[in-house]
């Protein structure tokens, strides 16, 4: 099923030989990943060339782990906040 349904937009991507790319309404290979880490690190890419994939690779291995460690502090330190007795 096409996001695009009215007959006039249907016609005019026809007419523009537009490829049309049908997704389900539902995808369980979407993960959370998708929506939180890859646009932080695209964001810290912006901008930048790499001519192969073996130049971007370190760049977002570096990124990724920060990302990871300074999301690992924000629950160490959250995680210190929140003392209660255990029963």
């Amino acid at each position: 099923m096409s996001l695009h349904t009215a007959l006039i937009v249907s016609q005019l991507l026809a007419k523009m030989a537009v490829a049309m790319l049908h997704q389900p309404a539902y995808s369980p290979n979407l993960a959370p990943v998708d929506f939180i880490l890859f646009p932080r690190i695209k964001r810290t890419l912006k901008g930048v060339r790499h001519g192969t994939l073996e130049g971007v690779q370190p760049i977002v291995t570096e990124k990724v782990y920060a990302l990871v460690q300074c999301q690992l502090w924000k629950n160490a330190a959250q995680d210190g906040k929140n003392d209660q007795p255990v029963v």
